[in-house]
């Protein structure tokens, strides 16, 4: 079983990630960029170990907020929150999953007189959903359009 670092140790942890959260107005930092901050000056710890620390740290919630809304917008997957609707044709074998998992809450199939399905949805616009569909094979995924906002989720 790992140690427990001492006290003066986790003073230290603590320190160096307040050094590296920037102040109101500036750019927001995640978790992972402290962890890699933090070993480009020695200082090794699991992600887990600094979301624990940063849960400890005082916050100040910003007047007006809305955690739902903030929610609902997308803020929490992956992306700045952005809505984009993406359409593309997927062979029908290759699609069967998104009949039981779909993209988004509003997902449409449409079946296609080749029997490909024509597959909508809004989704977060991130580089997510770009790798995904890049990992299909041409002769499974084919007409991939973006379009602005579709209908809300």
């Amino acid at each position: 079983m790992a140690k427990r670092p001492d006290s003066r140790a986790g003073i230290i942890l603590a320190l160096e990630i307040l050094k590296r959260i920037p102040r109101k107005g500036s750019r927001k930092i995640s978790a992972p960029e402290l962890c890699e901050q933090l070993e480009g000056i020695g200082i090794s710890r699991v992600l887990r170990t600094i979301q624990r620390q940063l849960v400890v740290l005082p916050f100040e919630r910003p007047a007006g907020f809305d955690l739902e809304k903030y929610e609902a917008d997308g803020h929490f997957r992956f992306g700045e929150g952005k809505s984009i609707r993406l359409v593309f044709q997927m062979c029908a074998d290759t699609a069967y999953f998104l009949k039981e998992t779909p993209l988004s809450r509003d997902q449409e199939i449409r079946e296609l007189a080749d029997g490909w399905l024509e597959i909508c949805a809004t989704v977060t616009d991130d580089q997510r959903w770009q790798a995904w569909l890049k990992s299909f094979d041409e002769d499974e995924v084919r007409e991939v359009r973006v379009g602005s906002r579709g209908p809300e989720g």
